[in-house]
């Protein structure tokens, strides 16, 4: 699970360092594409999700590999902590 910024770096992730830095950095080109692009080597044959979430007009991206069944929803209660953490400051 990452929380890159709209460069593709890595805000805040946990999981192994390569494949969230692999995460951060097509997570912005994911969200933006209708097709999907490939994916690089780390992450081909995974189940990749991004979610976008603005907090004060800046666009962020929530990505995740596999979850399964409960992704969505864990993705949704993740990006409410994600705004209710950063809307604070």
């Amino acid at each position: 699970l990452v929380l890159a910024d709209d460069d593709g770096l890595t805000l805040s992730a946990a999981g192994d360092p390569a494949v969230c830095r692999e995460l951060s950095a097509i997570a912005p080109l994911w969200a933006r594409s209708i097709l999907g692009i490939p994916l690089p080597p780390l992450l081909r044959g995974a189940e990749v999700a991004v979610r976008i979430v603005y907090v004060h007009n800046q666009p962020l991206y929530l990505a995740c590999v596999g979850g399964g069944v409960a992704r969505d929803a864990l993705l949704s209660h993740s990006l409410s902590g994600v705004r209710r953490i950063l809307a604070c400051n």
